[in-house]
């Protein structure tokens, strides 16, 4: 699994989603950002995201597991698969946005593959 550079847009800490999980949730989700594909995609893999991301600091499988949850929960991420074998940031095209999109090796999410595309804008018009 090898990282790469995940820019933070600042609505992330306005998010109201995002202020319903926990501190180290929070911080999981933005080193997500630097694990998935173009796309928001990765194999869910706790144990893998817990030494990569959390590397000498004590932090469990079954933390990672719990804060995983957490923002399955709150709609920030979804896992889905046989046995939950991959995940995506829900709202990763958004986040993207103004980025080119990588091709996806991944399956798509059967619930929000749909939601992963951006609107077409008219010639002319800006994106709020």
């Amino acid at each position: 699994m090898l990282g790469h550079i995940a820019w933070i847009r600042p609505e992330l800490f306005r998010c109201e989603r995002m202020a319903g999980v926990s501190v180290p949730a929070m911080i999981t989700y933005v080193g997500l950002l630097t694990q998935v594909d173009g796309s928001g995609y990765v194999k869910d893999r706790a144990a893998v995201f817990n030494a990569v991301l959390w590397p000498g600091r004590g932090h469990t499988v079954e933390e990672m597991e719990e804060e995983l949850e957490q923002l399955t929960t709150a709609g920030l991420l979804c896992r889905f698969g046989a046995l939950r074998g991959y995940l995506h940031i829900v709202d990763h095209a958004v986040q993207r946005r103004g980025h080119r999109h990588a091709s996806r090796k991944l399956p798509s999410c059967p619930t929000h593959h749909r939601a992963l595309t951006l609107p077409r804008q008219p010639a002319g018009s800006q994106r709020p």
